[in-house]
């Protein structure tokens, strides 16, 4: 039987999927998200599509971000956001905000941390493993931006893999 930390061959692998999606909405701010962590590729995981972009500005690198154009208005907590700052880090922050910190904070923060989405919030190292990548998938007015950590190692254990996701819906 598998737990959500099965060791794979010589490789941890976990897969999380950090899905955002507003079902049955009654406004187009509501606030209905969810999460989901899994550690089966075929629920919630999706493989890179073959348009991917690698986020290169965070390739090597500790403690970096970089800000991406969301390609639809997505709507969280009350604002509507078209570009996202994505860290080595394990989390990004909507409407492109400045945080690089891998230390995790008590949330709710108000200012520097507002936007923040944190599916795997830890000191990670994208050394010479690692990718974070961007695509689109689906198609308007139902389609999915996803941000990618590919393989990503934690600074302390360069030996781990994290992979895992954030899935951004348009129809939230």
């Amino acid at each position: 039987m598998q737990g959500p930390h099965t060791k794979r061959g010589r490789t941890s692998r976990l897969v999380w999927a950090a899905g955002l999606v507003a079902m049955l909405a009654t406004s187009a701010f509501a606030q209905d998200y969810t999460a989901t962590v899994t550690t089966d590729s075929n629920d919630a995981y999706e493989s890179p599509a073959s348009n991917a972009t690698t986020l290169t500005a965070l390739s090597g690198q500790d403690d970096a971000r970089t800000t991406v154009t969301i390609p639809f208005s997505f709507p969280y907590y009350g604002s509507a956001y078209t570009s996202i700052s994505v860290c080595t880090n394990g989390f990004a922050q909507l409407g492109g905000g400045t945080a690089a910190n891998y230390s995790n904070l008590t949330l709710p923060q108000s200012g520097s941390l507002d936007g923040i989405i944190c599916p795997l919030w830890d000191d990670l190292y994208l050394r010479s493993t690692g990718t974070v990548q961007t695509w689109t998938a689906g198609s308007a007015p139902n389609r999915r931006f996803i941000i990618s950590w590919e393989a990503v190692p934690h600074i302390s254990n360069s030996g781990s893999r994290h992979t895992f996701q954030i899935k951004l819906h348009e129809t939230s």
